[in-house]
């Protein structure tokens, strides 16, 4: 954290600077071919060189930089220099030996508390919930334990790392943080992420991990023996399916009641999978909830899990071909053409509009096939050839099968620059030189039937320019001179 000086502040000699620290008067020398600084407020004092630092409480000072300048307010010379304060924030490092308990179970804590600056009175609190207990070591004389509580609290010098363990004596699933307190300020640790070790445990599956709407997905179900007990005795299993999901084949080994399908079994040694074909018939994120309940060495183990399915429509695919700098006004090819990327998902109603030097409006009555349709393949030409940056766009509006209404619009910068020459050249290329000029760039965005005249293109059947130069010199040779004599009239 750095104060009002920001990284460095800019100081002439003499300046007096409003900081965090109080007014600091600073004088810049130049001795014995160095630069030096000498900082002071009320309470803080500094002599220093051009890279050097000093600590005042949770402060540095440092002279970053310095060099001699004009003045030109003065008419002289002046040492210019680059003066920072930057705040020390002492740091907690924690660490777990375990994020995953059994119960009864034990885990290590390792906490290391570092003060970058001064001696610094600071005081460290780790709070527990009530599922641990707390068991500070024998030989400890750094922190006390009150109500679950590690507490540090005396001066911290340089860095100082001590450990202690934890007990779970419940199940618990929490994240727990530590806290920090020196001056009037407070920081606040990264949580640890701590739950406890089931011997029950739940795993699913589902293929492909990213189905689309109405795609048949497999979904599979795990239960496993995770404890160190030989076997344990199943309660139940409930898999819960949510009304936008529909189950289309169900494992034999289960039971349906309603909208849950249910296992009972008295002993488990072995994993016992479960597997569904399933399809979603919505757009949306629908939860499939699985529920467990084992009795194990004679007390009750329960697990859960939750499986998504997260469908989003992939909105429509525009490509558009058109060249990024035109040189020439006349014979610009464009192209354009939309997508359905959707495996499942169609598109309806679709209005399209094709917005900038080209314009257009297309409709379409059909629905979007899966495959890429062409909706535009033509040349135009531009009236105003005056250099600028003109947008071109293609923006379409349409509806989902499902009634989603959705918009996509594909827009690229285009630069004219075009010269009455390139015109004159421009106008009597060849077509495939005028591809050349025109090379195409990939865009997206749009759907609509092109009109009937849409493919339709003028060709210039004007000798090219080169052609018109050749001709000239043949007529040149081929004709006779002015003052040669006729000797057939003779």
């Amino acid at each position: 954290m750095l104060t009002t000086l920001s990284s460095a502040e800019v100081v002439k000699n003499g300046d007096v600077i409003d900081s965090i620290l109080g007014q600091l008067s600073v004088n810049l020398y130049y001795r014995e071919d160095a630069y030096i600084a000498s900082v002071r407020s009320d309470e803080f004092r500094a002599v220093l060189d051009v890279g050097e630092c000093q600590n005042f409480n949770l402060y540095e000072v440092c002279l970053k930089s310095a060099e001699e300048v004009d003045d030109y307010d003065l008419g002289e010379k002046v040492i210019q220099g680059d003066i920072s304060i930057e705040e020390l924030v002492p740091t907690i490092e924690r660490t777990i030996s375990a994020t995953e308990i059994k119960e009864g179970g034990e885990a290590t804590v390792t906490v290391k508390l570092t003060n970058p600056g001064e001696n610094l009175r600071v005081k460290y609190t780790d709070s527990w919930p009530k599922e641990f207990m707390v068991i500070a070591p024998t030989e400890n004389t750094k922190f006390y334990l009150l109500s679950n509580k590690i507490i540090f609290d005396r001066k911290l010098i340089g860095e100082e790392t001590f450990t202690y363990k934890v007990r779970l004596i419940a199940p618990v699933d929490k994240e727990i943080k530590a806290s920090l307190e020196y001056g009037n300020k407070k920081i606040t640790s990264d949580a640890l992420k701590i739950k406890s070790k089931n011997s029950l445990g739940i795993d699913t599956d589902l293929d492909p991990k990213d189905p689309d709407l109405f795609e048949r997905t497999n979904f599979t179900i795990k239960i496993e023996n995770a404890g160190d007990s030989e076997s344990i005795n199943i309660n139940y299993v409930t898999i819960v399916f949510p009304s936008e999901v529909d189950v289309l084949l169900v494992d034999e080994k289960l039971t349906k009641k309603g909208a849950t399908y249910e296992y009972w079994q008295e002993e488990l040694k072995e994993d016992i999978s479960f597997s569904f074909t399933i399809r979603a018939s919505k757009l949306g994120l629908h939860k499939i909830k699985v529920n467990a309940e084992a009795i194990d060495l004679g007390k009750t183990v329960k697990s859960s899990k939750e499986e998504e399915i997260d469908l989003e429509v992939k909105e429509l695919f525009i490509n558009l071909k058109l060249s990024s700098i035109l040189f020439k006004a006349n014979d610009i090819q464009i192209k354009a053409t939309i997508e359905n990327k959707n495996d499942a998902v169609t598109f309806k109603n679709l209005n399209c509009v094709m917005d900038g030097l080209y314009k257009k409006e297309y409709k379409f009555v059909q629905i979007l096939p899966e495959k890429a349709l062409d909706i535009e393949d033509t040349k135009f030409n531009i009236d105003d050839s005056s250099t600028r940056t003109v947008t071109q766009s293609l923006k379409c509006d349409y509806e989902t099968n499902t009634e989603e209404k959705m918009s996509t619009i594909k827009s690229k910068e285009v630069l004219i620059n075009i010269s009455s020459d390139a015109n004159d050249e421009n106008e009597t290329e060849d077509d495939d030189d005028k591809d050349d000029v025109n090379g195409s760039e990939t865009e997206t965005n749009s759907n609509e039937e092109k009109d009937d005249d849409s493919n339709v293109i003028i060709e210039d059947n004007k000798p090219g320019f080169f052609s018109r130069i050749i001709n000239f010199f043949k007529n040149i040779f081929s004709t006779k001179p002015a003052f040669e004599k006729d000797t057939s009239e003779e």
